[in-house]
């Protein structure tokens, strides 16, 4: 934003975190002028995120008491200004804000300036500027480069540079030494700086060492400077020999050969200590795999290296360890695993080749999991003791199968007669990784010699895919081969079992599966092993077609439109040409029916896999009904016969029949209706509906249906909603004159309903006005429209005027609903006239009355009661109850602070015993949350624009007195207690005040300092805290502190106490227990203990810095003493250093100087001995010390886990008490 256009005046509302959306309104048209405010120079804080994500913003707040007008812009690094979004100034009761915002990239990301010119400088040339940093810098050590290691014999670490300013760690440099030799520049290869997941900018190091001081256990140091914090990192690394044997190395391999294979190598020893895992695959040059940390077991350590390959790249595997016990590290120690495994089979003869050729192509698969295995492979055959020549042996490409195995397919050609006469053929391969041939044998058995049987089995239905059995059989079955054709199309290969043995008999079964598209005459082929001539083999065929004939009654809508008979003829068969070819012939009785009124359609495929062909005949419609027979007939050329199919009019009693409908209770998105045709000896009738005005359309209709003394026929018809109108079913039957004027039955759908609904609360309590609603619902939107309402006070009729008409709205019921306001009289209503409203049900020729009057009940005042919760939540409810012994009708509204009336959700009246009572329920958010008033109007009112009122409100204040902030009283000496303020209204919170005594003294106003209101997630609380400053000796001689708040709403006092308990005014005895193991980060437990403990304040030191306060518990009382346990953690690197001095300082009743504390104190190097009153005496001999330290190692864990779990009870109580 330049100046100029900040002087412009623009107007900027932000929205709450985590999103800033900015509304601008320009008002350039407004003049403006400077606002110089007070002058001062004003104060200016940047506040940055706690993480960076990928845009990152940073807000400048510039604050003074009285604030003019600021100019705010920013600077990323050494770029240019920039702008931010500055919004418009925030008010407080002392101070005005304005905050800009700036949002960059995370690569943009570094020292941040936020730029302010004000009313009160001298050079604006030079603005006022805050800066920020987000540098956090970190170096860390990685072992060698494996690669560089194994193929170079060269040490390589790597020092990384980490840290979120990318300009910061670009120039950082890293220094190394080796023990005490500084390691040269040369040897510190830089790296290029990288962005990584963790939101961290990264520099890499290359440091080249010597490589046999690194095997000697040299420490390499490295060390950068972190300017922002003025301090050096350092990082050491060294290698670590372990116990100097040779590990076992060993390589696990997967059972099974997948997409992605992967090995692991495990390196082993009792001691182990640093090893380099590197892999090979085949003869290619190392690469690196995934290497653990070291895992340590009772007896052993062991590292694992894994590696992942593809399948393609499976091979000979090499697992290479560099350790400690070296002579060459140049031949490092090795293990390799191999995955071959080679395997030969034998398939018998190609099918396809012996049928079309009458040649025996057989073939020798080559298996194995290694491709360059398999593809190296050769097959030699020979057939008896004659080889079979190279020419004869086709090679293949190699594959990959589902098996996880490589396969390469050898197509070996032998003499047919030879293999028919049963010669052995015999293939080899040389498995070279075994050292070893692998050889397979293959011949033809004969079997008896016979000629076997072969049946053809087809399906009973046809499906898209339709399969086919040909099983071959015989009491001793030799080996035959089987195809298939279909129709007259080549040779096609079925798949062919192994032979089943049964106790007389053993069959091969081959399977063929086509598509229906395909499906035709079917001919299963045989070669045995007794045929003089195998190009004619042994073959079997069938046929799949089976051909229908149906006759369907007349097409009902050629008869009520065109009275015409159009009755169907249905051709059906499983064979597409056969039905397609397939023609009907009919008769009237004796009478050919011309070929001109037979109309042939598409053959259709249909859900029962047969396909079909409807032709619609046309016959005389007075001999239809005369009841003469139609037959009809067509050839079927497969099994040469003729099938006919007859037909004709049934007359039944010849009487008209009864029509009934049924329609459904209520209406849903889709109406179905039923007419029921029914008659004692029902012939055939003809059902046809008609929606409203529109022409007739076809329901589905039912086969006679039989009882005791009738038949019926039903027909159903299904419509929309929007649809259903009046609805008629019209039916032709054999007893009519006129069959266009059909026998119909019309019913509609429509029910009318007037329901009066009483006083619109609003416009009572608002306008004293008196507007009822009349709704008219009904299912037929069209006559829900049209009827209108009119109504009557007693006898009087209410002018048109007051009926306001509404629109039409559909409901949940499945209604339309249309609703009329309509406004009485107030003071009829209340003196009980009786208001009835009609409407006009044409459709059923009746008028719908409903009447509605207001009921005084016992007159008398009735009790209102709000129920409030006893929490508040995010949606927070009120509950007002009006009750009375005869309850009348009462209207409740309702109102939150200062608002208009708002309507809540009002129950019907309950009734019990010696009351009735009336409920009306409202719900807010915690935001609108204030004083909640109910109001009601009832029928004993003198002024109903005064009603009955009542109101709450949620305040609920509590005064809480904290003892003194400890930092206060161990660094200045001074006593500081908090009197918290907490409640559930804000402004209530933020306006109660507090005041304070000293025993009888006031304290002054000057020392009790306010706090800003803060909402506490845990109690659904506002607080706001006061510091009261109290006089010192006045607080440690036991003076009484009483601080007091008022509570306006309750109209009451809230008063609250504090004061110093002394106890038995002795010196205590402090303790401090440390722990036994070092974990990180590690706490330390300060006891302090007396017979009769008073109060006390305990704060901690670590080494020279200033005091820090640890967590301190509520007194413990055991039967002879009381205890105060304080505990304090701080990080490992804390404890670790040598100067590090743990100190525990206490102030109680009996300290003569407050400012020299009482206190203990300990480190990593000794053990904590007590201020007094501790067993141990130092002049005793050795042993007897060193009994009382091991002591003190057992019973270390002991004391801690019995001190936490009391901390934590004490801990717990304090929070349940203070809640």
């Amino acid at each position: 934003m330049s100046l100029l256009t900040q002087r412009n005046g623009l107007k900027v509302t932000w929205s709450p975190a985590p999103s800033v959306t900015q509304i601008i309104t320009e008002t350039s048209s407004r003049r403006s002028v400077f606002q110089k405010g007070d002058g001062k120079e004003p104060t200016v804080t940047i506040y940055k995120p706690d993480n960076v994500k990928d845009n990152i913003s940073h807000v400048c707040e510039v604050t003074s008491p009285k604030l003019g007008d600021v100019y705010v812009m920013w600077k990323v690094g050494d770029e240019s200004y920039r702008e931010g979004t500055t919004s418009a100034p925030t008010h407080q009761k002392d101070s005005t804000s304005v905050l800009s915002i700036l949002t960059m990239t995370k690569e943009e990301y570094n020292v941040i300036t936020c730029a302010v010119i004000h009313a009160n400088m001298t050079n604006r040339r030079a603005p006022l500027q805050v800066s920020t940093s987000k540098t956090k810098l970190s170096l860390t050590m990685k072992p060698p480069i494996q690669k560089e290691l194994f193929v170079n014999d060269t040490i390589v670490l790597q020092a990384v540079v980490s840290g979120d300013v990318n300009d910061t760690v670009q120039v950082t440099s890293v220094s190394c030494k080796v023990k005490d030799e500084r390691v040269p520049n040369g040897n510190i290869t830089t790296g290029n700086v990288e962005s990584s997941d963790t939101s961290q900018f990264k520099k890499i190091y290359d440091v080249t060492v010597d490589t046999e001081k690194w095997f000697e256990g040299h420490v390499v140091t490295c060390t950068i400077r972190d300017t922002n914090n003025n301090r050096d990192i350092e990082q050491k690394i060294s290698f670590q020999k372990g116990d100097g044997k040779e590990p076992t190395v060993t390589i696990y391999k997967p059972d099974n050969v997948k997409d992605n294979i992967s090995h692991v190598c495990e390196v082993t020893s009792p001691k182990l200590g640093d090893v380099y895992v590197m892999w090979k695959v085949g003869d290619e040059s190392y690469r690196e795999g995934t290497t653990s940390a070291p895992t340590h077991q009772k007896d052993s350590t062991s590292v694992l290296s894994i590696l992942t390959m593809t399948k393609e790249e499976y091979n000979v595997i090499t697992c290479a360890v560099i350790h400690a016990n070296m002579t060459n590290r140049r031949a490092p120690l090795q293990v390799s695993t191999s995955k071959t495994k080679l395997s030969l089979t034998m398939k018998p003869p190609i099918q396809k080749e012996l049928f079309v050729n009458d040649t025996i192509v057989l073939q020798a698969v080559v298996s194995g999991d290694v491709n360059d295995t398999v593809q190296v492979t050769s097959v030699s055959c020979k057939v008896k003791d004659e080889r079979v020549p190279n020419g004869k042996i086709k090679t293949g490409n190699v594959e990959s199968s589902d098996t996880s195995q490589f396969k390469k397919i050898y197509d070996v050609t032998v003499d047919t007669e030879k293999w028919f006469e049963g010669h052995v053929v015999t293939c080899t391969i040389r498995d070279t990784n075994n050292n070893r041939d692998i050889e397979q044998e293959i011949s033809f058995q004969k079997g008896d010699g016979k000629k076997p049987t072969v049946t053809i089995y087809k399906p009973d239905n046809v499906k898209d895919n339709i399969s086919h059995v040909c099983e071959v059989t015989s009491p001793k079955l030799g080996d035959v081969y089987v195809m298939w054709k279909v129709g007259d199309e080549s040779y096609r290969e079925g798949t062919t079992s192994a032979p089943t043995h049964q106790k007389d008999s053993t069959s091969v079964l081959s399977i063929l599966t086509m598509t229906k598209e395909e499906y035709n005459v079917i001919t299963c082929a045989v070669i045995h092993a007794n045929m003089t001539n195998r190009r004619a083999p042994l073959q079997v065929s069938t046929s799949k077609t089976k051909l229908s004939l149906t006759m369907k009654p007349p097409i009902q809508k050629e008869l009520f439109a065109n009275d015409k008979i159009v009755l169907q003829a249905v051709v059906s068969g499983d064979v597409n040409d056969t039905v397609q070819v397939t023609s009907v012939s009919c008769k009237v009785k004796d009478e050919r029916v011309p070929n001109g009124k037979i109309k042939t359609g598409n053959v259709e495929s249909s859900d029962t896999s047969q396909f079909k062909k409807i032709y619609d005949v046309t016959v005389d419609t007075e001999k239809w009904f005369d009841g003469h027979v139609v037959t009809c007939t067509i050839h079927d050329t497969n099994n040469n016969r003729d099938i006919e199919q007859k037909i004709s009019f049934q007359k039944g009693d010849g009487k008209e029949p009864t029509v009934t409908i049924y329609k459904p209770d209520n209406v849903k998105d889709n109406i179905s209706h039923v007419c029921e045709v029914t008659s004692p000896k029902l012939g055939d009738v003809y059902v046809m509906w008609k929606v409203g005005d529109e022409s007739y359309r076809e329901g589905t209709t039912s086969a006679p249906t039989h009882q005791k003394d009738s038949t019926s026929v039903l027909s159903i018809l299904t419509m929309t909603k929007e649809e259903y109108n009046v609805i008629t079913c019209a039916v032709i039957h054999a007893n009519m004159t006129n069959r266009r004027a059909p026998l119909q039955v019309s019913t509609s759908k429509t029910k009318l309903s007037l329901t009066m609904k009483p006083p619109i609360q609003k416009e009572l309590f608002a306008n004293d006005t008196i507007v009822l609603q009349a709704v008219v619902s009904g299912d037929v939107k069209n006559t829900v429209q049209v009827t209108s309402v009119s109504c009557k006070v007693k006898d009087e009729r209410v002018p048109n005027g007051k009926i306001k008409t509404g629109n039409v709205e559909s409901s949940d019921t499945s209604q339309f609903k249309k609703i009329y306001d309509v406004t009485v009289d107030t003071e009829k209503w209340f003196e009980g006239h009786v208001v009835t409203c009609t409407i006009r049900d044409t459709n059923n020729n009746r008028d719908i009355e409903q009447k509605i009057s207001f009921q005084k009940g016992d007159g008398k005042e009735p009790t209102v009661t709000i129920f409030k919760p006893d929490n508040v939540k995010d949606n927070i409810s009120h509950v007002c109850e009006v009750t009375s012994p005869k309850l009348g009708d009462v209207y409740v509204m309702w109102k939150v602070g200062d608002e208009s009336y708002r309507e809540g959700t009002t129950s019907a009246p309950t009734h019990q015993k010696d009351s009735a009572s009336v409920l009306s329920i409202l719900t807010m958010t915690k935001e609108e949350y204030n004083v909640i008033t109910c109001a009601v109007i009832h029928a004993n009112m003198t002024n109903r624009r005064a009603p009955l009122q009542v109101s709450t409100s949620k305040t609920k204040l509590s005064l809480t007195m904290k003892p003194p902030i400890q930092k206060e009283l161990f660094v200045n000496d001074t006593i500081v207690l908090q009197a918290v303020v907490s409640g559930d209204v804000k402004n209530t919170v933020q306006v109660t005040s507090v005041s304070c005594k000293v025993k009888d003294e006031l304290v002054p106003n000057g020392k009790i300092k306010t706090g800003n209101v803060e909402f506490s997630t845990d109690t659904s609380q506002f607080n706001k805290f006061y510091d009261v400053t109290v006089d010192t000796e006045k607080w440690f001689e036991g003076h009484v502190v009483t601080c007091t708040i008022r509570d306006t709403n309750n109209n009451r006092d809230i008063e609250q106490k504090i004061s110093f308990q002394k106890g038995d005014g002795k010196k205590p005895t402090v303790t401090i227990y440390k722990p036994d193991n070092i974990t990180d980060p590690l706490s330390h437990v300060c006891e302090v203990t007396s017979p009769k403990l008073g109060d006390v304040y305990v704060m901690w030191k670590v080494g020279d810095e200033s005091y820090r306060e640890g967590t301190t518990s509520a007194p413990t009382h055991q039967k002879d003493s009381a205890s105060v346990l304080s505990i304090l953690t701080m990080t490992k690197e804390e404890y670790e250093k040598p100067s590090t001095t743990i100190t525990c300082a206490v102030i109680h009743a009996k300290t003569e100087d407050l400012r020299a504390p009482l206190q203990v104190s300990t480190s990593k190097s000794e053990t904590p001995e007590p201020e007094t009153g501790f067993a141990l005496d130092c002049n005793k001999d050795v042993l007897e010390e060193d009994e009382f330290r091991s002591l003190w190692s057992t019973a270390t864990s002991f004391i801690f886990l019995f001190l936490f779990s009391l901390t934590y009870s004490a801990v717990l109580s304090f929070f349940k008490v203070k809640q």
